[in-house]
């Protein structure tokens, strides 16, 4: 039975009572769990709300308070739901989220706010299809914890967010006009948050949409050149960021740097090509062994990297069904994709030191990350090696072009929180504890969540409980 009771903003009030039964509330969590997203919004409109909100621990934002402020009563088994996935307790580490239908294009939109302790919220917004209400909410407040955590392990002072545009089956987003029109109207909802959210460019969003996000709002970064920011520079730091974890754990091992080593990487895109590059043309590494599924990709390559292909420094292989054959080969660092499953049938083949880049949801169950630590494979996890937002935070405080100080420390072994000292403070901290590389990264960046902006260190609950006394989820025009 959950223990909660549930407030709204207006002085009417809607309380789960402690005697409420189970399967009442049970049916509620079932049905946001098995709403479409489309049924969500047609949910939300069933009860004429155009806006939405709820704000978790508000008791500690406003002394006295209830713990969660809902806009409205139809929020509660959004509430509910979310409350259902964060155990026994039903304890929320977030601050609020905020949800709109946009008055012109009815797009859905969500904006997630996890901590402000460090700064104003700033993350990712992506235009992105979610089947189901339960996914759209899910990612929402993850994504928004994982901003935060990478804010925290690169010393950024700023808090973790994530704005998301549920795509509409309705609109025709290769339309200039109709993409403009949504683009125009999540502008003006970022605006109606007041500053404690800040968008950056994610997936599914490209340079001229945050052009026209920046339109309608000042609250944003990766802003076009020709209005004054620094555009989306984050791509073309992040191959340079991989490159540091990997450095960082071979130190860690006594293995020396890169030069001479072999490295096996799954898959080519953007990313991979910067990390091909490097390794090869800058670190002198031995080898790079490519594998991947496409066709036309290897014919890219061979084409970007005529000459490293010839000398055979760059092997690349055409693989269709037998993925897993990357990782038997004899390699100092392997760099999979986000789509390798570890488990126990293919762990047992791993003969990498080191595995650069990879997620929790990689690994079948939780034995198999222990399986590869007792086995003597350091794991990076993608948290380390997805940090580029570091590079677009601090466009709001000027630019500068060209090796940026705030930047280019980020690279240094003599910064404290620089890629490389952060790794191996990881890599560290999971020895001496027996846990997972990923559990110690999370364990580093909650201790740093926690301290507060040395100058605006309540900024973001203020404008949060501003928003609630101003009832902003009545102000839709």
């Amino acid at each position: 039975m959950y223990k909660h009771q549930l407030y709204l903003i207006k002085k009417s009030t809607t309380t789960l009572h402690h005697n409420k039964t189970l399967g009442t509330l049970s049916n509620q969590v079932r049905n946001v769990s098995n709403f479409t997203t489309p049924q969500l919004v047609k949910h939300l409109k069933r009860h004429h709300q155009h806006r939405g909100s709820i704000v978790f621990n508000y008791d500690q934002i406003v002394s006295g308070e209830p713990k969660y402020k809902l806009s409205h009563s139809s929020m509660e088994p959004l509430l509910e739901y979310i409350l259902s996935k964060n155990g026994a307790d039903g304890h929320v580490n977030h601050q609020a989220l905020f949800l709109e239908i946009s008055p012109v294009s009815q797009s859905l939109f969500g904006c997630f706010i996890h901590n402000t302790n460090r700064g104003l919220a700033q993350g990712n917004v992506d235009l992105w299809h979610y089947p189901n209400a339960s996914e759209f909410v899910s990612d929402g407040l993850k994504q928004s914890e994982y901003a935060a955590r990478k804010m925290a392990l690169t010393n950024q002072f700023w808090g973790g967010g994530k704005g998301i545009i549920q795509t509409n089956p309705d609109l025709d987003y290769s339309n200039y006009e109709v993409r403009r029109t949504v683009m125009n109207e999540f502008g003006s909802f970022v605006s109606s948050l007041r500053g404690v959210f800040y968008a950056q460019e994610g997936f599914g969003i490209q340079p001229n949409d945050m052009a026209h996000i920046f339109e309608k709002t000042r609250f944003t970064t990766s802003i076009p050149k020709k209005f004054g920011g620094n555009g989306n520079i984050s791509p073309s730091f992040s191959s340079k960021i991989v490159i540091n974890t990997m450095e960082s754990a071979l130190s860690h091992v006594n293995l020396g740097n890169l030069s001479g080593k072999i490295v096996a990487i799954q898959g080519f895109n953007k990313e991979t090509e910067g990390i091909i590059s490097s390794l090869l043309r800058e670190k002198h590494s031995l080898k790079v062994i490519l594998t991947e599924t496409d066709p036309l990709k290897i014919k890219t390559v061979k084409g970007l990297f005529a000459e490293e292909v010839n000398d055979q420094r760059l092997d690349v292989r055409l693989v269709f069904e037998d993925q897993d054959s990357i990782l038997n080969l004899d390699v100092d660092i392997l760099y999979p994709s986000s789509g390798t499953i570890f488990n126990s049938s293919n762990i047992p083949l791993v003969n990498a030191k080191i595995i650069c880049g990879v997620s929790q949801s990689q690994f079948e169950d939780a034995s198999n990350e222990r399986q590869l630590r007792e086995n003597g494979v350091i794991l990076i996890p993608s948290l380390l090696t997805k940090t580029s937002n570091f590079s677009a935070v601090n466009e709001i405080y000027g630019i500068i072009p060209n090796n940026d100080p705030e930047i280019t420390k980020m690279f240094s072994k003599d910064y404290e929180y620089s890629i490389y000292n952060t790794v191996k403070k990881v890599i560290e901290l999971s020895e001496q504890n027996k846990i997972s590389t990923q559990n110690a990264a999370f364990e580093l960046a909650d201790k740093k969540i926690n301290e507060p902006h040395p100058f605006i260190p309540l900024r973001g609950s203020q404008i949060i409980h501003s928003l609630v006394s101003d009832e902003w989820h009545l102000q839709l025009q």
